[in-house]
């Protein structure tokens, strides 16, 4: 999920923890992959845009994405 967005997602389902997976399922939409991250910044190339900080703050929305995820996962076993 971290290098490619689609292939990742469907990795994800592979592993066996079903919380690590929720996770993993947001971390990937909210992160994207590193390849998105390349087409953007072909995209913007002579714009001010900070690479490093670009990345830092997908690796923050995915890390948000993910919580969110996991929490959403628990509320819906819980009330089950």
């Amino acid at each position: 999920s971290v290098f490619e967005f689609c292939k990742g997602s469907f990795l994800v389902f592979n592993t066996r923890n079903f919380l690590f997976s929720a996770f993993l399922s947001g971390f990937c939409v909210g992160f994207g992959g590193i390849c998105v991250h390349f087409q953007t910044f072909a995209v913007c190339e002579g714009l001010p845009l900070n690479k490093l900080e670009f990345v830092k703050f997908k690796a923050i929305h995915g890390v948000l994405c993910g919580f969110f995820c996991v929490l959403y996962m628990l509320i819906k076993i819980f009330l089950l």
